[in-house]
């Protein structure tokens, strides 16, 4: 595992030249010209502290007649004096190289975000400012306000190109750790079926296939005792990528008895009940609203 300061390393080479019209070293001079002056006027100001702190105790008439502190304060003032004005002026230059610093990041966020996937080998299907990432996570970028979500998590502060990668990458390896193997997720979703009242050829509402696959996947523990211990979380973003991934395997079908079913899925509102994801058949985005098993031998 990569350490913070290698993966600090790693992340200014690769950006080194693709924040277009950011001037890094100017940046960086500027910044350690104002360090410079920042810490010049903080000794003099703790010498000011500690020389009002103790005027304060003794008595002002007392200190001035029986110490050199009035020299020592008068001297102190004015080197704070001589060095605000520079440092002010740092100051906005520093400002000014932030602000180009932003505008930089936000105008190759795009460019930065997919040459990092495609480093990774991810594929990045749909549309900037809703990227999805290798069809299961879906991030969502607004622009105007300067904020982001991944699978629906916000991006805490600015949604740089860097979190946005680093927070995707968490969210792959988390729903990869959790995901459902295709044969075992279409028993599961058929015993989800027939739970909530599904019969053959008639679709069942995603969500309250959802709602269901959660009561299957709990155990006999939990049915006993409901506990926030025993509970089994289910997000959706976790069933969209188990329904993403029974896709890709080729959609096998489930077994009751002596019949086959096979896993139609029908579209519907996104706004309204329906789950936008990802169709890897037909590589294309499109709302799953209904979710319908009919026997695979009517094919």
């Amino acid at each position: 595992m990569m350490s913070d300061e290698q993966n600090k390393s790693g992340i200014e080479q690769e950006n080194v030249n693709s924040w277009h019209g950011f001037d890094v070293t100017g940046f960086e001079a500027a910044t350690e010209s104002l360090l410079a002056q920042v810490d010049a006027l903080q000794r003099q100001f703790s010498m000011m502290k500690s020389i009002l702190s103790d005027t304060l105790k003794r008595g002002a008439i007392a200190t001035f007649a029986t110490t050199d502190a009035p020299a020592r304060l008068s001297d102190a003032c004015d080197r704070v004096q001589t060095g605000i004005s520079p440092c002010l002026q740092q100051i906005e230059v520093v400002q000014q190289g932030i602000a180009h610093c932003r505008n930089a990041e936000r105008g190759s966020r795009r460019v930065r975000f997919e040459a990092a996937a495609k480093d990774r080998g991810w594929t990045v299907i749909g549309n900037w400012p809703e990227p999805v990432v290798s069809g299961i996570v879906f991030v969502v970028v607004d622009g105007a306000k300067e904020r982001a979500t991944v699978n629906g998590q916000v991006v805490s502060g600015l949604p740089t190109a860097e979190k946005l990668i680093a927070q995707a990458e968490t969210e792959l390896q988390d729903l990869d750790t959790n995901k459902a193997e295709p044969k075992k997720f279409i028993h599961e979703l058929w015993n989800a079926y027939q739970s909530s009242g599904g019969r053959i050829n008639e679709g069942v509402l995603v969500f309250d296939l959802l709602r269901e696959m959660l009561l299957v996947r709990q155990s006999k523990e939990f049915f006993r005792n409901p506990t926030a211990q025993r509970f089994r979380p289910y997000p959706v973003t976790q069933f969209r990528a188990d329904l993403t991934g029974y896709l890709a395997a080729g959609s096998p079908r489930v077994i009751d008895g002596s019949e086959e079913y096979v896993l139609d899925i029908v579209g519907g509102s996104y706004a309204e009940h329906g789950l936008f994801m990802y169709f890897p058949e037909t590589n294309r985005l499109a709302t799953c609203g209904r979710l319908t098993f009919r026997p695979a031998r009517n094919n």
